[in-house]
């Protein structure tokens, strides 16, 4: 209960409430955007600080592949489990399965924030992981949407493809976390030292900001899930827990320790409400992007920083 009662996750719920109550709280795209990237590159230059001191052993290269795999194959298992026990409508559970096989940054961020506060140390080689994941769920998504949606039309458009892949990999999140980690790994200690205040100081009050603002966006789109159904909503919760376990194992397995099996958890039980409807949006035609973001972001999101990070780090310790 401790790692819920910190003032980024109460703003979460502050702006959460006010959002249910039809508060006039606002706060702007702009801001929201700027707060988003100063995490991304905080996180990406610790990160790459961490690299520069530690490197990357055998364990970190087998994480970045593992997640990699798991990223690109994930959709395909996720689609056809949608497809056979939940959902009729195909371009909707191409979508979900996209995003459900992505990352949440900003879950992932909440975590460290956690083990921060706690005193547990993880490796620089965990935002590498966060990094690559993004774009195989989208590529596979894309993929999927062809191959099994669209593969008796002639509505096939290489371009459209292409298109997606480009949108994912440069993506500002993706650009800032590699550019940001290669920088941190670049200027050492004398960088770090003068970054410090940027990366350090100001992280917890910008991640609070952030956080209510993502609260307010929750709050806001809760209307959306009357149309998601029993099932789809218990998935929203269930396969993130069973993925975020199977995290776990794999972590228990090759000894990553504490704060890395806690990240790679939430990686593996995250699901992107930002990236991937930004990029799928133009290529999957009909589907509900309203309906995935709001199953990602306040079911999927709001339980991962509430209840599954606490959850996963008290199986840890």
């Amino acid at each position: 209960m401790s790692s819920l009662i910190t003032p980024p996750i109460l703003f979460f719920f502050l702006g959460f409430i006010a959002a249910i109550f039809k508060s006039n709280i606002h706060i702007p795209n702009d801001i929201k955007k700027f707060l988003s990237i100063y995490l991304l590159i905080s996180i990406g230059y610790k990160g790459g600080f961490q690299i520069y001191h530690n490197g990357i052993d055998t364990n970190g290269i087998l994480v970045i592949i593992i997640c990699m795999l798991f990223s690109f194959t994930m959709p395909f298992i996720l689609y056809a489990f949608l497809q056979k026990w939940i959902l009729k409508v195909r371009t909707d559970s191409v979508l979900i399965a996209s995003s459900y096989s992505s990352v949440s940054a900003v879950t992932f961020i909440t975590a460290i924030n956690v083990l921060v506060a706690d005193s547990v140390n993880y490796d620089g080689y965990m935002i590498v992981a966060l990094t690559i994941m993004e774009f195989p769920a989208i590529i596979a998504g894309t993929m999927i949407y062809y191959l099994f949606i669209e593969k008796t039309t002639k509505t096939y458009q290489p371009t459209v493809f292409l298109n997606s892949v480009k949108e994912s990999l440069l993506d500002y999140s993706v650009i800032l976390l590699v550019g940001s980690l290669f920088i941190g790994f670049l200027c050492g200690d004398s960088g770090n030292m003068d970054m410090s205040p940027l990366t350090s100081s100001l992280f917890k009050g910008m991640l609070a900001l952030f956080l209510l603002s993502m609260g307010i966006s929750a709050g806001e789109q809760i209307g959306i899930l009357k149309k998601a159904g029993v099932k789809l909503i218990a998935f929203a919760i269930l396969m993130p827990i069973a993925l975020s376990l199977l995290a776990i194992l794999l972590g228990s397995i090759i000894h990553l320790g504490e704060g890395n099996t806690l990240l790679l958890a939430v990686l593996f039980g995250g699901a992107s409400y930002i990236a991937v409807p930004a990029a799928m949006s133009e290529t999957v035609k009909g589907g509900n992007i309203g309906l995935m973001v709001a199953l990602a972001l306040v079911i999927t999101f709001v339980f991962n920083i509430s209840v599954g990070i606490p959850i996963y780090l008290s199986i840890l310790s």
